[in-house]
C-alpha cells in the first residue's frame, strides 16, 4: 500500500459513500467511520418473514440482523425484492451475522439497492456491527474481528475498534492489486 505514489505512513483523508472520512496508514489500514447512530429497528421480510433489524448509520444506513448459525449464514438467498424492502425501509443495505465464527462473529452484506448484489468485506457495515454489538451489551468488547465473503469465495478479515466509547475505526491489511501509469 505505502508504494503507491503520493501515499505515506500516517494521516489522510478519503471521499467515500460514507462521507469524508480520516484514513490511518501504518502497518494496517484504518478508516475513522462517522459518528455512529442507532436509528431504531426496521421490519422486513429478509432473512426471513418478518425479521426485526437493528438499524445503524454510519454514513450509510446498515440493516444488522443475527442468523443463528454459519450454515444458516452461508445459505441465505437475497429476494429479487430485496432493493424495494431496503428502499421502503430507509436501509442502504443489510448485514447479517452470526457468533457461529472463528472470530467475534462471521457475516453477509447485501446491498441491491446501492447496486452491490453482495460484498466480500464491507468496512462500513463492520462499523455498523461493531457499534451495535458494543452499544447494545451482545458483545462489549474495544476491538472486534469480522470474517465475511465465504458464500463468494472471496474471504475477508475485518477489524473494528471503538475509540472514546463513540467513534469507530474499521480496518486490516491492504495489499496492492493494480498498479499502472496513466498518460494523458
Amino acid at each position: 500500500m505505502l508504494r503507491l505514489k503520493g501515499l505515506a505512513e500516517g494521516s489522510c483523508t478519503a471521499i467515500t459513500k460514507a462521507g469524508t472520512v480520516e484514513v490511518q496508514i501504518g502497518d494496517n489500514v484504518w478508516i475513522k467511520m462517522p459518528e455512529p447512530k442507532f436509528v431504531g429497528e426496521a421490519v422486513m421480510d429478509f432473512p426471513s418473514p418478518s425479521s426485526t433489524l437493528a438499524v445503524v448509520d454510519v454514513g450509510l444506513r446498515i440493516g444488522i440482523v443475527e442468523v443463528t448459525s454459519f450454515k444458516e449464514l452461508t445459505r441465505l438467498q437475497p429476494t429479487s425484492n430485496l432493493a424495494d424492502l431496503c428502499k421502503n425501509t430507509g436501509i442502504d443495505g443489510v448485514y447479517a451475522f452470526t457468533f457461529d465464527s472463528k472470530y467475534d462473529a462471521a457475516a453477509r452484506f447485501f446491498a441491491p439497492a446501492l447496486g452491490v448484489a453482495e460484498d466480500p468485506a464491507t468496512g462500513t457495515a463492520g462499523a455498523a456491527l461493531a457499534y451495535y454489538l458494543h452499544y447494545s451489551g451482545r458483545l462489549v468488547n474495544e476491538e472486534y474481528t469480522f470474517e465475511q465473503g465465504h458464500a463468494m469465495l472471496r474471504e475477508g478479515v475485518i477489524h473494528a475498534k471503538i475509540e472514546d466509547g463513540a467513534r469507530v475505526w474499521v480496518g486490516g491489511n491492504a495489499v496492492c492489486v493494480l498498479e499502472g501509469e496513466l498518460r494523458v
